[in-house]
């Protein structure tokens, strides 16, 4: 059964409005174990992928599900004194509000793999669509009325409460030549600063060694506006978040709207830095490992 709030007298139930979407997709396989309670998707999108696991919140605790932090506790604690449900699971994906970002969807008798469901725990109206992209949320129609979450009042300070902000990051200089970033995350802290490669050699610019001279200097990026050839990119700068990371900083020092860049360097100390990616914006900082496949993060 899809679910059903339970609300005060006051309020009115939304059971007119299902919050499991009913969506007709070709078949394609669905739920994949992704461990003991973990479940993931194989969707339309992308049928030959298995997307990030989610989990029910009854198995909170269990070997190998994810530990969540006392605010995503509390969260869930809230939305079960409204939604009384054993079909309520939990995942991280990209949103608006940034890439692994925590979500509660109830996805009813359709389980996990849902044509859609509502995202309960951020405000306004996101619907979470792993039959289709388990990767990511998705805006939902504007003609859809929003349900009613009245879990949000129990703690009008909460984070989840906050939409995502129009300014997602403030460049703050920490010296002549480095800039750090206030960032969604952090908003009253400035980031580590990161520097020009044009400005090496400068006062007040750490000092580089040869090994990471050679990588920024040799660093290629495939640019669209050079006929989609490799070319050594004007915007390339560097951080230490402590260990040393390059990147093309093509949208700034502090890229809006939550974007991040690909690392342009890899060492044994941060494997895997080919797929990592560094989004000031949101975390400055770490890199992030993306949960989602390559192509689908920003460039």
């Amino acid at each position: 059964m899809a679910l059903t709030l339970l609300l005060p007298a006051c309020s009115k139930s939304p059971s007119a409005q299902s919050i499991v979407m009913q969506t007709s997709l070709p078949a394609v396989p669905t739920a994949v174990a992704v461990s003991q309670y973990g479940a993931g998707c194989r969707s339309a999108n992308y049928p030959d992928e298995v997307g990030p696991p989610s989990y029910n919140v009854a198995a909170l605790g269990k070997p190998g599900v994810p530990g969540l932090t006392s605010d995503q506790l509390a969260m869930i604690r809230r939305i079960e004194r409204y939604v009384h449900s054993r079909s309520l699971r939990f995942a991280f994906v990209l949103t608006e509000w940034g890439p692994h970002t925590f979500i509660v969807f109830d996805p009813g008798a359709a389980g996990p793999c849902t044509p859609g469901a509502r995202v309960l725990n951020l405000r306004g109206k996101q619907l979470y669509e792993p039959q289709i992209d388990p990767y990511t949320t998705v805006p939902d129609t504007p003609t859809m009325p929003e349900i009613p979450k009245p879990w949000f009042s129990v703690a009008p300070g909460d984070f989840y409460q906050a939409p995502a902000p129009t300014v997602w990051t403030i460049p703050v200089s920490v010296s002549r030549h480095g800039v750090g970033c206030k960032s969604t995350v952090y908003p009253y802290s400035v980031g580590p600063p990161s520097f020009s490669e044009a400005d090496i050699g400068k006062p007040g610019v750490p000092h580089l060694s040869k090994d990471q001279l050679a990588l920024v200097a040799q660093a290629q990026v495939r640019r669209a506006d050079a006929g989609g050839k490799y070319v050594h990119p004007k915007t390339v700068r560097f951080a230490f978040l402590p260990g040393f990371v390059a990147f093309d900083a093509n949208l700034g020092p502090c890229p809006p709207s939550g974007a991040g860049y690909w690392l342009l360097n890899s060492n044994s100390s941060a494997p895997l830095l080919s797929r990592a990616y560094y989004a000031p914006s949101i975390n400055p900082y770490a890199v992030e490992s993306p949960i989602m496949p390559q192509r689908r993060a920003t460039p």
